[in-house]
């Protein structure tokens, strides 16, 4: 079964538009219907890229900022993790009681478990930013093809 031909499609243009249209059809031994076709898609192409590449560059920016977020936070929460090892060590030397070790060792764990968790986002917000900068890396490739 044959493709339905799409019902025509007046279309006003001015004259010299048209006119260079023609002469481009004819240079591509195409006709005017299918040089309009080609620019048009070749338009809506360009466009569509456009927008595209829009929000790449937003979504880079914003997991640009999400990973230096992440980075200064586990700063902050390694220095946590220090003092609380720091205390920790310094309440088994001084021999303090049981209930303040156990305290201070429940604290250090706490850290740890922050730590890890914090880790593990920034291991997969990396992963995110380097697969849009390939998928970003290979649009700029074929744009200049």
């Amino acid at each position: 079964m044959e493709p339905k031909q799409q019902p025509p499609y007046p279309l006003r243009m001015p004259q010299d538009l048209r006119a260079e249209l023609e002469k481009m059809a004819t240079q591509s031994k195409r006709s005017l219907n299918a040089e309009i076709v080609e620019h048009l898609s070749w338009s809506v192409m360009r466009t569509l890229n456009r927008e595209q590449e829009s929000e790449n560059r937003a979504r880079h920016r914003s997991l640009s900022r999400r990973l230096f977020e992440i980075e200064a936070q586990l700063i902050a929460m390694e220095e946590i993790r220090i003092l609380r090892a720091a205390r920790l060590a310094e309440a088994k030397k001084n021999n303090q009681g049981r209930e303040d070790i156990n305290l201070l060792e429940v604290d250090l764990a706490r850290a740890d478990q922050v730590l890890r968790r914090m880790k593990n986002e920034m291991a997969l917000s990396l992963e995110r930013y380097n697969k849009l900068e390939a998928e970003m890396a290979e649009e700029a490739k074929n744009k200049k093809q």
